[in-house]
């Protein structure tokens, strides 16, 4: 049996109401991406209510993640990250249905899901990912948050396709360098905790209107 949610404390905040927190909860948010920026989003939006997520991630927990995943155990080594995670969400809010998908995805699969969601997180600090997602966010009309995380630094975007405003594409074009990713040139746990925090946050502003 489902347990009854409280959201008291959210729902105590000046902007918060009863018809926005019934929008959080009906909402479908589809995740890319269960390592630090990923566990931390995925938290936060489970906490909040969010009905339905979907976390897609074909990787397995490894020992150095453990430093910046912060929902992964020693036990978990050698397990899929989004089957781990899918679980930790399960018992955290019992009312959000959550799923993780762990296989890898062709580009009808990656459609499909986008259509069967309100919103995009990508939290795969892939670039060459990330321009496919925003890709498929303007074909299909899905708003997106996206977050990177290297070092001691990171980035936060946020597209709107209905806006008239840069896609991520606009900022970072193809010609233009990518940067490495944190297994070459190292991230200090805290920084992607903080990015998919604020993916989350601008995630709930997204999803309460």
């Amino acid at each position: 049996m489902k347990s009854m949610a409280d959201y008291s404390r959210q729902l105590s905040l000046q902007w918060m109401n009863e018809s926005r927190q019934a929008s959080i909860i009906q909402s479908r948010v589809l995740i890319f991406g269960a390592g630090g920026l990923g566990v931390a989003a995925v938290s936060y939006l489970a906490g909040a209510g969010v009905g339905t997520i979907t976390l897609v991630d074909h990787d397995r927990i490894e020992a150095s993640n453990l430093h910046r995943q912060t929902i992964y155990r020693v036990a978990d080594i050698g397990q899929y990250k989004a089957r781990v995670a899918a679980s930790y969400v399960s018992e955290r809010n019992p009312n959000c249905a959550m799923s993780g998908l762990t296989e890898f995805l062709d580009l009808q699969s990656l459609h499909e899901l986008f259509e069967q969601h309100d919103l995009v997180l990508d939290c795969t600090d892939d670039k060459n990912f990330s321009r496919l997602l925003n890709a498929l966010c303007l074909v299909t009309g899905k708003s997106a948050v996206f977050a990177n995380a290297v070092k001691m630094e990171g980035q936060l975007f946020v597209l709107d396709p209905e806006a008239n405003k840069p896609c991520f594409n606009c900022l970072w074009p193809v010609e233009k360098p990518l940067s490495n990713s944190c297994n070459q040139l190292g991230v200090l746990g805290p920084v992607p905790g903080i990015l998919g925090s604020l993916q989350a946050l601008e995630a709930i502003r997204i999803l309460a209107g």
